[in-house]
């Protein structure tokens, strides 16, 4: 069968063969791959009764450990549709891009299909099949569980969607060929986290050359006052080796 990717990349396919992985907080729908707080909360429900008096302890890791499942979860999007006006205006840079075919194995069993579209030896690597359409976001628990979390989310999206035909590779992207990756959205990604955490008082940050470094506010108790105080520089790769950690050795070539 053949399935089609729109894209406004066309000249770095051509020359390199390479197409861009998606990080899923990056996708349109700001909804897709999420867990709902009726789903959490009958996970709760549930694991009250398996971890009983343990619980306050045990679930609240638990639940941030499921909710980060898709932190580095990459997608690329195809569609069975071989020409759509609509998908050529929103993602191939309003008609400038194009569109790519490729023929790959008929899709049989969900998302859990064999593709020789990209050259992975490992098939667990990576899920690939037809994308689902739901009129609404699911909220119970049931058999299937571990599947869902694992594969099955990636791959359902709202019945708004369904005109695209989409058809959905899903992999983690630390395993990818190469990483190119803008030091704007580095640097910002990783002091939203500290901010997120409360670590520090950041002022503001700032980037020079392949180094970054940031102005926080601490007290100075002798003082008795609030002073602003300016890190040390720090290698932007170094933030790169901890996002990859083990993986980072897997990565043939990161690019700033």
């Amino acid at each position: 069968m053949k399935v089609y990717k729109y894209t406004p990349h066309i000249n770095q396919f051509i020359e390199s063969s390479a197409m861009k992985l998606t990080p899923i907080l990056q996708l349109n729908d700001p909804f897709e791959a999420k867990l709902t707080d009726g789903f959490i909360n009958n996970l709760g429900i549930e694991c009250k009764k398996i971890f009983k008096e343990k619980y306050d302890s045990i679930f609240p890791g638990f639940k941030d450990s499921i909710q980060e499942s898709s932190r580095y979860k990459g997608i690329v999007s195809l569609s069975r549709k071989s020409s759509d006006i609509i998908m050529l205006s929103h993602y191939a840079s309003n008609h400038e891009g194009g569109i790519l075919e490729f023929e790959v194995s008929s899709l049989s069993d969900g998302s859990n299909n064999t593709t020789s579209l990209f050259d992975r030896l490992n098939k667990g690597s990576y899920n690939f099949g037809d994308v689902q359409y739901e009129k609404k976001r699911r909220l119970e628990l049931s058999d299937d569980f571990d599947k869902y979390l694992s594969r099955d989310i990636f791959f359902e999206k709202y019945i708004e969607w369904e005109y695209e035909e989409e058809v959905r590779y899903a992999s983690d992207f630390r395993n990818a060929d190469s990483i190119i990756i803008s030091k704007k959205s580095l640097v910002k990604n990783h002091f939203d986290e500290l901010n997120e955490n409360g670590d520090l008082n950041i002022v503001s940050w700032h980037i020079e050359d392949d180094c970054f470094y940031h102005i926080f506010e601490s007290s100075d108790f002798d003082e008795n006052e609030d002073r602003l105080y300016r890190s040390k520089k720090k290698k932007i790769r170094s933030i790169v080796g901890r996002i990859f950690r083990e993986n980072i050795l897997m990565t043939k070539q990161v690019k700033m």
